[in-house]
């Protein structure tokens, strides 16, 4: 992606197509329900207590594989991958290198390429009759050093697509791809999950907690971008976010000496993405902007922060129902003499085409760096540029735009 579909400086026309109506009381999110096991190709099992990788495993409930990537590598499109958990919670971690990372170059817990699958956690291990996200917690945990969830088709999006459903994916990592040319390398996507060249994407029953996409760092020119801290979409034919949380996830721009690097949603980022959500939490997720040691000025661009819980950029179509969004944040970069600006304490929309229905858009903040010539806040709640943006029955409460 090039700096140029990043840009969100106020030469920009601000064109915008709003209605807002308020409610009177929040939309609940319901707690996800028990669902047998339904399969139309082959089933394959993970069990990270009992079970042991090898090149035949997952096949039957007896010989289940210990790393949910293992049954990816063994499965076959159209297959589903049952995943047990535990009352008190079963962590899968980052199993070493896979076919699926040599071919991405970028190492993940779980990685998806060509391939369609289901991957459905919240099983007990030994029955397999039901999934119980909440009573048996299954949980991908990046560490801090790898995506939790990468999904890649390259030039063909359909043939690649997944469902995830009844996951913690926390702690989860995204920054540059290396083997990549260009800013591929140097900018962050995704921590807890990145999509990429897909064609349908499902992901149901899902808390992203504590993830984070880093920018790269830069000793000349500009910083690298963080976009999504908990998930990164690009360039996606059909993608939805059912019954699913966003908990403390950030993105954060990389620090560059003629301008940081921006940050594009803390929760979610789209590029040239069909979105539709529904059931969703935003709480407490940051975009954070990276700082510059010099100017702060890079190609007439500051290093601005956007949407603390979504970003939604070129091309992207994006519809949200039954929403709370709430503790967010969104601030620009510091720089010597030019600060950036920060566009959406919770929601920015660029470009693109933004509907959000029965929502309450609460408490959130956005924020410009600091600098001797500092730079704006833009709607702390809610802020499009170029967007075409419908709102309703939406509380706005207590939202804020800050000026450095």
């Amino acid at each position: 992606m090039s700096k140029q579909e990043m840009q969100g400086s106020l030469s920009k026309c601000r064109r915008l197509l709003i209605v807002v109506a308020l409610v009177v009381a929040m939309v609940p999110l319901w707690a996800a329900e028990p669902q047998p096991a339904r399969a139309q190709g082959g089933t394959y099992y993970v069990d990270a207590a009992g079970g042991q990788d090898s090149p035949s495993c997952g096949g039957s409930s007896s010989s289940a594989c210990k790393s949910i990537q293992a049954a990816v590598q063994q499965a076959k499109s159209g297959d589903t991958i049952l995943v047990a958990g535990s009352s008190g919670g079963t962590v899968y971690t980052y199993p070493g290198s896979s076919s699926c990372e040599s071919e991405t170059g970028a190492p993940a817990v779980v990685c998806v390429f060509k391939k369609q699958l289901t991957i459905r956690g919240g099983y007990q291990a030994g029955s397999w009759a039901s999934s119980d996200p909440a009573g048996n917690v299954t949980i991908i945990d990046g560490k801090g050093q790898y995506r939790g969830v990468f999904v890649l088709s390259y030039n063909e999006p359909t043939a690649t697509g997944l469902t995830l459903d009844g996951f913690t994916v926390r702690n989860g990592y995204g920054s540059g791809i290396g083997k990549r040319p260009g800013d591929d390398a140097l900018f962050g996507f995704g921590g807890g999950m990145f999509v990429e060249y897909a064609g349908s994407i499902v992901v149901r029953n899902v808390t992203f907690d504590s993830n984070t996409a880093k920018g790269g760092d830069r000793s000349s020119g500009y910083g690298g971008s963080g976009s999504g801290g908990a998930i990164s979409f690009r360039q996606v034919n059909n993608a939805q976010l059912l019954n699913v949380r966003f908990v403390k996830n950030k993105a954060l721009g990389g620090n560059g000496s003629g301008r940081g690097g921006y940050s594009l949603g803390g929760g979610v980022f789209t590029y040239g993405t069909t979105l539709y959500g529904n059931g969703l939490l935003f709480d407490g997720n940051q975009s954070i902007a990276g700082n510059a040691s010099g100017n702060g000025i890079d190609g007439g661009q500051r290093g601005d922060g956007f949407g603390g819980a979504g970003s939604f950029q070129q091309g992207s179509t994006v519809l949200f129902e039954n929403v709370i969004a709430k503790n967010n944040y969104a601030r620009g970069g510091d720089a010597v003499e030019n600060s950036g600006g920060a566009f959406g304490g919770a929601f920015k929309s660029e470009h693109a085409t933004f509907t959000l229905r029965d929502a309450e858009v609460s408490f959130n903040t956005a924020q410009g760096g600091n600098a001797r010539n500092g730079w704006l806040g833009f709607g702390g709640g809610i802020e499009g540029i170029n967007a075409t943006m419908e709102l309703d029955r939406v509380r706005l409460v207590g939202n804020r735009a800050i000026g450095a």
